[in-house]
């Protein structure tokens, strides 16, 4: 079926996030132009406006009646969009001008971090908005220009309330366990920079997560934790460093010109499915069944690239946005 279009925003779109509140479900949209709508899902109406920064705004996160926004340059801010939109309740800095997107995780219960990019864009850092302050906590072992920036991240919070995935410019992911300052497992995955990557659902012995890149490769990378403690008992290691056990790529996205017209700019997991989005940059959503490594649709609906895809926790809905300004609300067929 042809999807809810809904229009309001004058600037490319590269967030959303799925919302419910007293008033409805809602949803979040962020702009290049540094504003952020959040839409009545009752009646497909802006429901209100956040003029969130002066630059674009790269990111959006509903939390605990609330939500956490980051802007292209850097800023991070958690807004109560119930109370006051002119001013955020706590902000700060990363210091960094980034095209990366950052990751909202959750540690326990309503209390979460928000882990984005540091000044070198390379090494990782968290914000904790009740104490305001931005530390950078996760750094790498090799050179910076070795592995080049840091290019997409998710949380993993199925696998475990700490576990973080980062993907980079090199074509390389990996997984951090947010309690050490060291990366526990890396690979080199793909041979073009990842530009998105997402967390599928997992038992607690195997984390599983989806990454695509600029050349239009989606692959599977499913890592055994049990495995992996087991042998670092063996060796007298407390930690757990993950390796690899099965990587297979679940589709080459097909190019209309050449591969780097179709990369892979966003990418979504619905949490109680194996369902995955690839949003495109041909302007096709993607969605594959991750258990069974297959393509099962395909939707056409934007001109433009996609530079955002978010399924609802709440319902079937899908939600894509990118380069044409419009925000599209689709029920995928799936099989």
């Amino acid at each position: 079926d042809a999807p809810k279009i809904l229009r309001g925003h004058r600037h490319s779109v590269q967030s959303l996030s799925f919302a419910t509140s007293d008033v409805g479900d809602l949803l979040f949209s962020g702009d290049d132009g540094g504003s952020i709508l959040v839409w009545n899902l009752e009646d497909l109406r802006p429901h209100l406006t956040i003029k969130a920064d002066g630059n674009a705004i790269l990111y959006v996160s509903a939390v605990n009646r609330g939500v956490v926004s980051q802007s292209r340059y850097g800023n991070l801010c958690l807004w109560d969009w119930e109370v006051n939109t002119d001013h955020p309740i706590s902000s700060t800095s990363t210091n960094s001008s980034s095209f990366c997107k950052a990751a909202t995780h959750g540690i326990i219960q309503d209390t979460f971090v928000v882990v984005a990019p540091t000044v070198d864009n390379t090494n990782l850092g968290f914000w904790d908005p009740r104490s305001n302050i931005f530390k950078e906590c996760f750094r790498l072992r090799e050179q910076a220009a070795s592995v080049g920036m840091c290019t997409a991240l998710c949380s993993a919070e199925d696998a475990g309330p700490y576990y973080l995935v980062a993907a980079y410019e090199d074509g390389s992911l990996r997984l951090w366990d947010m309690r050490f300052s060291d990366p526990c497992w890396k690979f080199r995955v793909h041979r073009q920079p990842v530009f998105a990557v997402t967390a599928c659902r997992s038992s607690l012995s195997c984390l599983t997560f989806v990454s695509g890149s600029a050349d239009g490769q989606i692959i599977q990378t499913r890592i055994s934790l049990e495995e992996s403690i087991a042998a670092c008992c063996q060796q007298g290691d407390s930690r757990s460093h993950p390796s690899p056990v099965h990587d297979w790529v679940v589709d080459q996205v097909p190019s209309l010109a050449s591969n780097a017209s179709c990369g892979v700019g966003s990418m979504a997991s619905k949490g109680d499915s194996s369902l995955v989005s690839a949003g495109c940059w041909d302007g096709h959503i993607r969605i594959y069944d991750a258990h069974r490594g297959q393509l099962i649709s395909c939707l056409r609906g934007h001109k433009g690239a996609v530079h955002a895809v978010q399924f609802s926790p709440f319902n079937s809905l899908l939600a894509s946005a990118g380069q044409d300004t419009n925000v599209a609300l689709w029920i995928p067929e799936v099989s």
